[in-house]
């Protein structure tokens, strides 16, 4: 029974088409001049146009949809219409008629997949339609679209998507609600299955002159944000009245890029430069309109430990703490002196300028000091004072020698762990001899 009825369907449906093409063929002189008449008043009227009915096609009880029609594209012969005396009468005998007018548009073979696009290439809004599934006797059969599903594209990309169960009974609407599209695809329960649509509802954005919103939740929601970490991952939100489409980002300090995501967004590992970072995020709509947020990002790169800390002496005098100890590196910081003939462990070391005229000091202790790492503390000590204080470390025990100025000193060391406290005596030489310096090497 299914099978003859699928058969009568077949023929009534598609054969009615096929004759109908058939004489568009001789006599389309006449025809042209129809749909001329019948059309021109849409057509005219493309710009305020918001709900197509389908009633200005034809008057007959089949005519497939023209391709170009209300400012969509239908495809050729892919949509075709019925009248509700069609729908009623022959073996169909439905009870429920369209929701206006006196024609429905319909799934043309049953095809499964069928796309409307803009002619104009505007993008445009799709509020809705009435669906129904092709019936007999508002009966489900063989030949009947259970669901159909609807999905707007812009420019090719999902953007939005809504599905249905179909009625047999009654025409039930679809709020769809897609805003910014091109493109609609219908696609229905499957291949050779019918369903029929009406009150295509639709606006059109022609000028959208409303820039998108765009708000940073991360790392704040200020409008500074101080790090003492490289790099910053920032996300955020935007938002607009047809919807966002991109979302950039440049750096003052380290280039540009884009962002992950548009409604909800995400930008990882942006580096920082010393000081302020001015990060500005921009969001874009389809229709070209930017809007941005501005934060300031101050990157404080974290203090290294100093290698000794807490450093004084008994005569008042202001030692100094010197990175990177070189042949030429001066010695004192109240004398030109300066270091020559290092031996190669010791360059590029941590070294304390002390005082020249702290050379005849006995005071115990007289330099202080703590290590904060494991180090070995060298003394270079003048070889000219005969007698050595009986503080100096592993006395008599040198490890090579270097020369201040034109005096040879001797090398004494000793290792200390993090933590220890540094106490040196007196230099307890006379008015000719140097001062002691000392040399921190990283262990």
């Amino acid at each position: 029974m299914k099978n003859l009825l699928e058969a009568v369907f077949r023929n009534s449906v598609i054969y009615n088409f096929s004759k109908l093409r058939f004489a568009r063929k001789i006599s389309r002189p006449l025809l042209f001049l129809s749909f001329f008449i019948l059309l021109s008043p849409v057509m005219t009227g493309l710009a305020v146009a918001d709900v197509i009915y389908f009633d200005d096609i034809t008057t007959s009880d089949f005519e497939a949809v023209p391709s170009e029609y209300c400012g969509f594209n239908w495809g050729t012969n892919e949509f075709g219409v019925v009248s509700d005396s069609a729908y009623s009468s022959y073996h169909y005998k439905n009870t429920y008629g369209s929701p206006s007018g006196e024609y429905a548009a319909f799934n043309d073979r049953g095809k499964e997949n069928l796309v409307v696009t803009s002619i104009s290439g505007n993008y445009f809004v799709f509020n809705g339609a009435y669906f129904s599934g092709w019936a007999q006797e508002n009966q489900c059969c063989e030949f009947t679209a259970t669901s159909i599903t609807v999905n707007g594209y812009r420019d090719e990309v999902l953007v939005g998507t809504v599905s249905m169960d179909l009625s047999t009974n009654q025409y039930d609407w679809l709020q769809a609600d897609m805003a910014g599209i091109n493109k609609l695809e219908f696609v229905s329960s499957g291949n050779n299955k019918f369903w029929i649509i009406d009150d295509f509802t639709f606006n059109e954005n022609i000028s959208d002159t409303i820039a998108p919103a765009i708000t940073v939740t991360h790392p704040t929601s200020g409008a500074t944000y101080e790090t003492n970490l490289s790099t910053l991952d920032i996300s955020g939100t935007a938002s607009d009245n047809v919807g966002v489409t991109s979302v950039a980002w440049f750096s003052s300090g380290s280039g540009s890029g884009t962002a992950i995501g548009t409604e909800t967004w995400s930008i990882s590992n942006i580096e920082l430069v010393e000081g302020n970072n001015i990060i500005t995020i921009w969001a874009k709509d389809a229709a070209g309109n930017e809007n941005g947020s501005t934060l300031k990002v101050t990157y404080t790169p974290p203090q290294a430990t100093p290698v000794i800390s807490d450093l004084t002496a008994a005569s008042g005098t202001s030692y100094v703490l010197v990175d990177g100890l070189d042949n030429g590196s001066k010695a004192y910081v109240d004398s030109d002196a300066t270091y020559s003939n290092l031996p190669n462990i010791l360059k590029n070391a941590t070294y304390i300028r002390t005082s020249i005229n702290d050379r005849t000091s006995t005071i115990k202790p007289f330099i202080s000091f703590v290590v904060n790492k494991n180090v070995k503390v060298c003394l270079a000590y003048d070889d000219r004072i005969e007698t050595k204080p009986s503080w100096l470390p592993f006395k008599n025990k040198t490890e090579g020698n270097l020369t201040i100025g034109n005096e040879v000193m001797s090398i004494y060391a000793r290792f200390y762990r993090a933590g220890k406290t540094v106490k040196l005596g007196g230099n307890e030489g006379d008015i000719n001899s140097n001062m002691y310096t000392v040399i921190i090497v990283e262990r």
